[in-house]
């Protein structure tokens, strides 16, 4: 019976301690977005790029990619939501000032300084805070080869040896599109069905098995064919694309065939 009531008070503590925590962090963040929206108050340099759109002060750190060997900087709220939280931006100062006026840091403090974040964006550089998403370089012409190869596939209903689409380059997509979905996903579902893919199953996950199968890697689906698959890759891809935020739809608008 003592032993019970000991447990019993301990699983009190362990809750009023972790109730106690959790009330601090929240307090800590509702404080540092009614400060960030205090700081950031008045009209924004005409230099910088707009926000996006019901993402502005959302926590998040500096990370980077390279397209054509250009290095494109964002925001990522890599702690929290997952979620892209800013347009690509090329410059690294007018990044740091981006986020200084529309981020908060991944530390739930008030917004830092432009000397701040251009410290994080020298940390992007130099990788001593590695990417979450992605590292590898992309070019337009990997975009537009994959464009061509699933638009051919489609027509000709023949498996394309060799064949692959990036993991990486579809999970930075699927993380800048965010969470809304499609109004009509109808058309997705009628496509799934034909791979064997149930309603909700990952996305990613359902893309790149499709991937392995036009590509010969893996049997296809029964009652499925080569020209479906790239159907449904060709489907899957203008999806992403254009429910893009900002310039990152124009700038993966060659991974969709004309």
């Amino acid at each position: 019976m003592v032993r019970l009531v000991k447990w019993y008070l301990y699983l009190a503590k362990w809750w009023l301690k972790s109730f106690f925590i959790g009330l601090r962090l929240t307090w800590r963040d509702l404080v540092g977005l009614v400060k960030w929206h205090r700081q950031s108050g008045g009209p924004p340099p005409p230099s910088l790029p707009p926000p996006i759109a019901d993402r502005e002060g959302m926590a998040g750190g500096i990370e980077c990619i390279v397209i054509d060997g250009k290095r494109w900087f964002y925001g990522f709220d890599s702690f929290g939501d997952q979620l892209i939280i800013t347009p690509l931006i090329d410059d690294p100062d007018m990044m740091a000032a981006f986020a200084s006026r529309y981020m908060r840091s991944d530390h739930r403090l008030a917004p830092e300084t432009p000397a701040y974040w251009r410290q994080a964006v020298d940390r992007a550089i130099d990788g001593t805070e590695p990417n979450h998403i992605v590292s590898e370089p992309f070019s337009t012409e990997d975009f537009r080869r994959i464009a061509a190869s699933l638009k051919q596939a489609a027509a000709d209903n023949r498996p394309v040896p060799g064949f692959t689409i990036p993991e990486s380059l579809l999970d930075l997509l699927s993380i800048a599109t965010g969470f809304e979905r499609p109004s009509d996903m109808s058309a997705n579902v009628t496509m799934q069905a034909k791979f064997g893919f149930y309603e909700g199953e990952n996305d990613v996950t359902c893309a790149c098995l499709v991937v392995d199968m036009l590509a010969g890697r893996e049997p296809l689906a029964p009652g499925a064919t080569y020209a479906a698959a790239a159907t449904y890759l060709r489907g899957y891809l203008a999806d992403m694309v254009n429910r893009a935020p900002g310039n990152w739809k124009t700038m993966f608008q060659e991974l969709i065939a004309p």
